[in-house]
């Protein structure tokens, strides 16, 4: 379905599986990440998923999202609905290779998996006075 006030610009299409989803990220220009008000984005997996095809997202300024998004690289982080409704036809300011680099700096298995290890080694160093 069409969304209001982008001119046709963007559709909405739902839950969809893994499968649709890759096909239509690449297909699109662009993702735009808009979760409910009150929800907060815990991590955003499409937006990785989106920026390894070389596809900007544009979303709310919301929980993971800030940590994945840098503004005019792989996308656009908007205060509102209204501010990420301008950012729509500024899509094309980010390239595709600019998408890829940000998740391929900071997000690939190997990456994550050291940035989890180093986490559990600080939290293994303060020993809980009780153990199961």
């Amino acid at each position: 379905e069409k969304c209001q006030n982008t001119d046709g610009l963007a559709e909405y299409f739902g839950l969809v599986d893994n499968k649709t989803k890759i096909e239509l990220i690449k297909k699109c220009k662009a993702v735009i990440a808009c979760p409910k008000p009150t929800w907060i984005e815990a991590f955003g997996l499409y937006a990785l998923e989106a920026n390894a095809y070389g596809k900007p997202v544009l979303a709310l300024a919301n929980g993971g999202l800030n940590d994945i998004i840098v503004n005019q690289t792989n996308g656009f982080l908007a205060k509102n609905p209204r501010e990420l409704q301008g950012y729509v036809e500024k899509v094309y300011e980010c390239s595709p290779e600019s998408c890829r680099r940000r998740v391929e700096k900071l997000f690939t298995d190997e990456i994550m998996t050291k940035n989890y290890l180093q986490i559990f080694e600080r939290v293994m160093e303060d020993e809980p006075a009780f153990r199961w």
